[in-house]
């Protein structure tokens, strides 16, 4: 079946396409001749005297590295149909996907693993992970937040509790800076650095630093609690080939221990049988 354009209200492809652009921080010139455009049909794309075609736009968005819903997104406002399916993680469509990262995070127990969206939300957890948030977390905030982001910052979560708390700050909102891109603006999540910075302390400056630290995929915790010393550093895990959004959107953080103590309370506070 082929795939044809559909009318739809306040289509804006221009806007999202500087938008983006602009973000990437690439010139119109630098963006034309990557995508084997002409920088005149690129700034008349720009300025809505031309229309893009299909390819084009997939294009574009392969060139800005764009996440499969802001592909979906360019290419909504250009009136053409989405080109990745959009799934629920935990729907029957998905339940083999559900089931084998069921399976990853189990088999990481007794240390921690989460499963996380791109803004941090708890999608699933093993009980590695549950043990050490009831450790550290006051209670008053399990039932207030389903937040990764939130649970680091707030100081009913692990901020109180976190000796290298500058260091590994500054790392988190790094990583987070790049993980909202692939939030389409105004869906849920996208202002997610604005809430933190409104609700939460940060580190000062912390933009600033950021922009000229390169990003970090390896996280080292030191949590110190009541006399007790636990040391991770975490990874993050991503689908390599993924043809659905809700496979795309998946982050599985598992913790690893530093030293033998992390391991032994791990191990302690979870005994596997």
């Amino acid at each position: 079946m082929s795939k044809v354009k559909v009318k739809m209200p306040d289509l804006n492809f221009p806007k999202h396409l500087r938008y983006w652009r602009g973000l990437s921080k690439l010139s119109q010139m630098e963006l034309a001749l990557a995508c084997d455009l002409s920088p005149k049909h690129l700034n008349q794309l720009e300025n809505n005297k031309a229309n893009p075609t299909r390819q084009t736009v997939l294009n574009l968005a392969k060139t800005l590295n764009l996440s499969f819903k802001n592909t979906n997104g360019m290419l909504t406002a250009a009136g053409f149909t989405p080109e990745y399916r959009a799934s629920n993680l935990f729907s029957k469509e998905l339940s083999f996907t559900h089931h084998a990262i069921q399976r990853i995070i189990d088999q990481h127990n007794p240390f921690p693993a989460i499963v996380t969206d791109p803004g941090g939300n708890f999608l699933m957890m093993n009980t590695g992970a549950i043990g050490l948030m009831q450790f550290l977390i006051n209670p008053q905030l399990l039932g207030k937040t389903q937040n990764a982001y939130e649970v680091y910052f707030s100081e009913l979560g692990f901020r109180p509790h976190i000796v290298n708390w500058e260091e590994t700050s500054r790392e988190i909102l790094l990583h987070l800076q790049q993980e909202v891109l692939a939030i389409p603006p105004g869906e849920p999540g996208y202002d997610l650095i604005t809430r933190l910075e409104r609700d939460y302390q940060l580190p000062e400056n912390w933009r600033e630093t950021a922009q000229s630290d390169e990003n970090n995929a390896i996280f080292n915790f030191h949590f110190c609690k009541d006399g007790i010393n636990l040391k991770f550093f975490s990874t993050f895990t991503t689908f390599g080939t993924p043809r659905d959004v809700a496979i795309q959107d998946v982050r599985i953080e598992s913790f690893f221990p530093a030293d033998e103590d992390t391991q032994q309370f791990c191990e302690q506070l979870n005994p596997m049988p």
